[in-house]
């Protein structure tokens, strides 16, 4: 009998192989954010994001995701003491900002002793623009005059920003985060269903 060759042994391994298979299909599942041209659109991945961190939104998932993601930026930036703080904030206070002052968004957590802001910048195909990032320091600086300012650099790939006082966080780090936030048991079903193909589609298309 003939050995099988090379390219017999990976027909096999794709048809027969049950997690081949099991990955055939989660591939093909439909996507609400592949429907919506969501993919590459820095407004989409932002308008998405600003409701899933609002505790106050009615997705039902409280505030788990906005301190998971207030401790990440923390964590990026080393600042171990804020993100002690972080354990006794009063997180329904935070306040999310999309396209505040042309800024993709904002958080902005008041502290008894020193408030967190979150200045945060989607690129996913697109280049930075000019001072673009200067900007957006200064604005928040102002704004928030003494606050503790993270800025974060949110991108496919996690690349460095021109300017050293912004952090990198690739997609890939953003969707463990929010798939290890303590939600299995709160959140509405459409909400978890939606969050879980936002998921997919990070995975997808940009890891």
């Amino acid at each position: 009998m003939k050995d099988p060759t090379l390219e017999d042994r990976i027909v096999s391994l794709v048809s027969e192989d049950p997690d081949f298979r099991e990955l055939s299909v989660s591939t093909d599942v439909y996507c609400p954010f592949d429907a919506l041209g969501a993919v590459r659109a820095e407004l989409r991945h932002s308008n998405f994001l600003a409701d899933i961190l609002s505790p106050a939104k009615p997705h039902g998932f409280g505030d788990h995701f906005a301190r998971a993601f207030v401790d990440l930026a923390l964590s990026l930036t080393g600042d171990g003491e804020a993100r002690l703080d972080l354990h006794l904030a009063e997180m329904s206070r935070i306040d999310v900002r999309r396209e505040w002052r042309s800024i993709d968004l904002l958080l902005h957590l008041p502290m008894s002793q020193r408030d967190i802001v979150v200045v945060i910048e989607i690129k996913v195909d697109a280049a930075e623009g000019g001072d673009q990032l200067e900007r957006y320091e200064a604005v928040a600086a102002s704004a928030f005059p003494g606050a503790n300012l993270k800025h974060i650099f949110l991108t496919p790939d996690g690349r460095e920003a021109s300017r050293e006082s912004w952090a990198s966080l690739c997609f890939a780090s953003l969707v463990d985060t929010l798939e290890s936030a303590p939600h299995n048991t709160s959140g509405d079903p459409v909400a978890r269903n939606m969050l879980a193909a936002y998921c997919r589609m990070i995975r997808r298309h940009h890891m």
